[in-house]
């Protein structure tokens, strides 16, 4: 503790206060940088006196610097997966602030538990939500306190699956000839990609003969889609396709076929589908 005048006392001490008045009195303040209870016990000579003073120093406001926010840096997109909020209040000599009402706030798609993203400070002034997603994004956060906001912000990317593909075909074909294409789906994102389909455009002048892929695929929109179920991460689908050239196919043309791999889950990078 330090006493007036700026003399610290050290656990366990006595410091001498001098006389006491006529009335048989003697005072001096006590302050603390460190939150907590004290006891505070006199002597007159060698002999103590029976009664000992209670005091209880409480932390002071709470610091907008000092004060924590962090969160787990990557969470699966999967609307399962939860992340740890962490908010740690503290005033200006780090004494940490409990029984405190703070608001985090989240942007994006994200969903904060409890929802309204009200938590209360513990007794080591800690406060904890969770934090998960059905959206492949960044999500940034930060802490109101009293509608002040914490300087310290912190951000959670949520990741899922990347499907990457490939088509590569035959370079020349002559009317009433094939073409072979040999497709490849490939996840190499961070978690499995559900329901996945893949949609293949081939132009008028070709006409699907075979297909070497697991599953039968269907026609939607003039497009051949085949339905490939989970890919887990890491591991790919190629087949082959074949097809046939129109006789009325006009020699020196480009005949041009596209495709297009989705998936149930959200992905940050749709370029290379």
């Amino acid at each position: 503790v330090i006493l007036s005048g700026g003399h610290v006392l050290a656990l366990n001490t006595y410091y001498p206060l001098g006389t006491t008045n006529q009335n048989g009195e003697i005072s001096i303040s006590v302050s603390t940088y460190i939150a907590g209870n004290r006891e505070i016990i006199a002597r007159s000579g060698q002999q103590l006196f029976n009664h000992a003073a209670q005091i209880t120093f409480i932390p002071g406001a709470v610091s907008l610097s000092k004060s924590t926010l962090a969160v787990d840096p990557e969470v699966l997109a999967n609307g399962i997966a939860t992340g740890v909020v962490s908010v740690s209040l503290v005033d200006e000599y780090n004494n940490p602030i409990s029984e405190k009402q703070i608001l985090i706030v989240a942007d994006g798609s994200a969903l904060l538990e409890p929802e309204n993203g009200l938590v209360i400070t513990g007794s080591q002034g800690r406060a904890v939500a969770s934090i998960s997603n059905t959206t492949v994004e960044t999500v940034h956060l930060h802490v109101l306190v009293d509608n002040q906001s914490l300087e310290d912000t912190a951000s959670v990317r949520f990741v899922g699956p990347d499907l990457t593909t490939s088509l590569t075909g035959t370079s020349q074909a002559a009317p009433e000839g094939s073409i072979k294409y040999t497709i490849l789906v490939k996840n190499i994102g961070q978690m499995t990609a559900p329901g996945v389909s893949l949609a293949l455009t081939l132009p008028e002048e070709l006409t699907l003969l075979e297909q070497t892929a697991a599953s039968e695929p269907t026609q939607l929109d003039g497009d051949w889609v085949w339905s490939l179920g989970a890919l887990p991460i890491g591991n790919q689908i190629t087949f082959d396709v074949y097809a046939q050239v129109a006789t009325n196919a006009v020699v020196g043309n480009v005949l041009s076929a596209t495709m297009t791999a989705t998936s149930g889950a959200s992905e940050l990078d749709l370029s290379n589908n």
